[in-house]
């Protein structure tokens, strides 16, 4: 099964190079839109830190390292999901799943993963060459054990961001609106872009415990500094695995709703 997943996937990969090779603008222009994009954000920040020394009990070094973090989360959920998870809706609405569910393979799989932005890979690069010279310039104290922590919680925050995205963007098959609630989702992305402690209490609780966003950066960076104990890694995966275990059950409650365009 595996096996067969991966010749798929490399087959989208093919087909995603070729494209990109036609349209060299697509390519230049989201490297070049992206990067002024974290540009903003790290001077947002550096100007926020001329006046205070601390965030939310973070310095300016671990909030670079933050940010980083965020930038590499963002260019890989572009680079792999987002344009995919963007058109999703759209297909449930126009009743054109059809080609897709009648294929020999999942369908959430297909719709989430054929389309690979080959603009975006640059950033992928650039964002994480951003984040390695934020961490090996920090004064933070921090270890190898503590990047190999670091990336296996930004490979399960990836997961998790976008089984959180599909929870939003099924309820297309219920709404009959054209984007389902995915453009509420995108507005809740603002709260990534900052860490959790500056935010009100009750703020928090919602973040981990109903939309977990705090478990995709924030909390994360406070294991690795050493404001949480490492009991928060285990929990993290678990909430990924609980999410994608609903927005798969989701999907198939969904699928038993949709009408083809053909019907």
């Amino acid at each position: 099964m595996l096996k067969k997943y991966s010749r798929i996937y490399w087959q989208f990969l093919r087909i995603s190079f070729s494209k990109a090779a036609s349209f060299r603008f697509d390519f230049y222009f989201r490297t070049i839109m992206d990067i002024f994009y974290y540009a903003s954000i790290i001077l947002f920040f550096d100007v926020i830190y001329g006046h205070t020394a601390t965030l939310g009990g973070w310095n300016q070094s671990q909030m670079h390292i933050f940010l980083a973090s965020y930038f590499v989360l963002d260019s890989l959920d572009m680079t792999i999901f987002s344009t995919n998870l963007w058109w999703l809706p759209l297909h449930i609405n126009r009743g054109d799943l059809d080609l897709y569910l009648t294929k020999p393979i999942n369908s959430l799989f297909y719709l989430g993963l054929k389309e690979f932005q080959v603009g975006s890979l640059i950033n992928v690069f650039f964002s994480y060459a951003l984040f390695l010279y934020f961490w090996l310039s920090s004064q933070v104290g921090l270890t190898f054990l503590d990047l190999m922590i670091h990336h296996l919680l930004l490979i399960n925050a990836l997961f998790l961001f976008n089984f959180v995205r599909i929870f939003f963007i099924i309820s297309a098959f219920w709404s009959g609106s054209p984007r389902g609630i995915d453009e509420l989702f995108i507005g809740f992305t603002r709260f990534l872009n900052y860490p959790e402690q500056i935010y009100p209490n009750w703020l928090r609780k919602i973040m981990v415990s109903i939309i977990p966003f705090s478990f995709m950066i924030s909390i994360p960076h406070q294991i690795i500094f050493g404001q949480k104990s490492v009991i928060w890694i285990f929990i993290s995966i678990a909430v990924t695995l609980f999410f994608g275990w609903l927005a798969t059950c989701l999907w198939k409650m969904g699928l038993s709703k949709y009408s083809s365009a053909s019907s």
